[in-house]
């Protein structure tokens, strides 16, 4: 569990969290901070990674350890609000059953996006992904399916994170680091039957395009 105060110390409420921590306030926030605060019991020992993404100024502490902090908004607003906006990554080693005391501060800041529905707003996003998922190896599972199979169909593609209103694109690439082009290769020499869904509302490089039988764009 986690809570969190406005500057008032009389206003606090009790909000879930598991894999994810979040506030948010749109229009008018009630106050020009918000805190938030809880405690994290690892469940496994390693180097687990953390994303912090944010409107307005956010930082985050670790036992008193400031790990990580923004400057001021994500870089797509509208991301945010669609919780799926990319933020700032860092690293934290944890230990396996012992609790850790985090502590999450958001501060309002101008709004410099001209995005009207930031006016007045603020929010803070904070993610957590184990060390052993990072390093879990997710292509060898989808190339031995694809072997086995008649027909494979890989799904690829943009979130919000990478594609929105908002923003240009920074890339005619797929996301992340070549990892979904590498997929579709991949399941391509397995099966030559594969077929390619491509969820985008922009044009994408296909480098693998000649390897596979369709390409579905939706």
């Amino acid at each position: 569990m986690a809570k969190y105060r406005l500057e008032d110390p009389n206003k606090v409420d009790s909000v879930q969290t598991v894999q994810a921590c979040r506030y948010m306030s749109l229009g008018q926030a009630p106050s020009s901070r918000v805190f938030l605060e809880g405690i994290y019991t690892p469940g496994e020992s390693g180097c687990h990674q953390l994303e912090l993404s944010s409107i307005g100024f956010a930082t985050l502490s670790i036992n008193d350890t400031l790990v990580a902090c923004t400057e001021g908004d994500t870089v797509d607003p509208v991301a945010f609000l669609q919780e799926n906006a990319e933020g700032t990554r860092e690293s934290f080693t944890f230990g396996q059953g012992r609790s850790c005391l985090s502590k999450l501060e958001v501060r309002q800041s101008p709004n410099t996006s001209g995005f009207l529905l930031r006016n007045g707003a603020m929010g803070i996003s904070l993610g957590l992904m184990e060390q052993s998922v990072v390093e879990s190896d997710l292509l060898a599972p989808a190339v031995e399916a694809a072997r086995n199979a008649e027909v494979a169909v890989a799904f690829v593609g943009n979130t919000t994170a990478w594609e929105s209103e908002d923003r240009d694109m920074d890339s005619t690439n797929l996301p992340v680091n070549n990892s979904q082009d590498e997929l579709v290769a991949a399941v391509a020499e397995a099966n030559p039957n594969t077929i390619v869904v491509i969820s985008t509302g922009v044009p994408v490089v296909t480098p693998w395009i000649s390897s596979v039988k369709a390409v579905i764009q939706t």
